[in-house]
């Protein structure tokens, strides 16, 4: 018997270790989860997140004039409920129906002249309408691009390096805003808005699949616009066979009206920059070197630059020097 008990003693200890050393073993078959503090959950890309691949119902978009961010390109999609459609009602702002995501990604080419090299992605932002508010809020992407995290408090700083399309190495310390930040560039009559979506700003052809034809009548092919009417169209400010006049007030537009109209942030400075306006409503004429003082020594845009934007100072100089 003492033998018997010495015996199932033994076994026990054996069965002990061996469940101890399967635990160890076993693989962790627990599924990471995210939240809202990472890009990754609101589902804007589809397969490897780097490649940027937009997800089903995310639709790319482009703008006649693109808002100046330090030489970034940017990728620009828009979600839109299934069954509504955004509004063109004139040439401003869209309307957009509850629960619209505007999602844009900024990254830099290492080789502007070779994007095949490759690119490093810095952030994407995000404006969602909930209840009438737009939300906004920025991600940061990670090293291994695998996610981006939210950006709290004070925003971030990004070191980038590279080379433009004349060859020339470029290095600026590119700065992520904070959701502070943003609200002060998105802030009109009161309220959060979005920026670039005006039906002006995109009114022109785009090329898809081959063929060329007007991003509005594109998008209301796709059921997701509804537009009528005559709608004005902004010129492309880097496109030197543009009247001047026009060039610079499309620049204004997009880089300066947000905060310089009547209802912005800089409505006080009484200098607004708004392309339907006239030139008499603008205050531009008494504000010339003011104007050109500003984009050289603050780097306007006021948020989300850190270096002269050499080709748009240029076309500005110009337009002054014509007035």
């Amino acid at each position: 018997m003492k033998k018997l008990a010495i015996i199932l003693l033994i076994n026990v200890a054996l069965f002990t270790l061996i469940m101890q050393a399967c635990k160890k073993e076993k693989p962790n078959t627990k599924q990471t989860t995210t939240s809202t503090d990472q890009l990754s959950h609101f589902g804007v890309f589809a397969g490897t997140m780097s490649s940027l691949t937009p997800s089903a119902g995310f639709q790319p978009y482009q703008v006649a004039s693109a808002l100046f961010s330090d030489y970034a390109e940017k990728q620009r999609l828009i979600k839109i409920p299934a069954g509504t459609k955004l509004t063109a009602s004139g040439d401003g702002l869209l309307q957009f129906p509850e629960g619209t995501v505007i999602a844009k990604t900024f990254y830099y080419y290492f080789d502007v002249s070779n994007p095949s090299l490759g690119k490093k992605i810095i952030e994407t932002r995000l404006l969602q309408l909930s209840n009438g508010v737009w939300n906004v809020s920025t991600y940061r992407w990670r090293d291994d691009e695998s996610d981006a995290d939210l950006v709290k408090a004070s925003g971030d700083t990004v070191a980038v390096s590279w080379k433009d399309e004349t060859g020339l190495t470029r290095n600026i310390n590119y700065q992520i805003p904070s959701i502070a930040n943003c609200k002060t560039c998105h802030y009109s009559n009161n309220t959060i808005v979005p920026i670039g979506l005006k039906a002006r700003n995109l009114n022109f052809n785009i090329n898809v699949n081959g063929s060329s034809i007007n991003q509005l009548a594109y998008l209301s092919n796709l059921n997701l616009l509804s537009y009528s009417g005559s709608i004005t169209s902004v010129p492309d400010y880097n496109d030197a066979t543009i009247d001047l006049g026009l060039r610079a007030r499309a620049y204004f537009d997009i880089n300066c009206a947000h905060c310089h109209n009547t209802t912005g942030i800089a409505a006080g400075t009484r200098v607004h920059f708004d392309y339907d306006l006239t030139f008499d409503q603008t205050g531009i004429s008494g504000a010339k070197s003011l104007i050109a003082n500003d984009m050289k020594t603050k780097y306007m845009p006021l948020i989300g630059t850190t270096i002269v934007h050499a080709e748009g100072l240029d076309l500005i100089d110009k337009y002054l020097d014509s007035l």
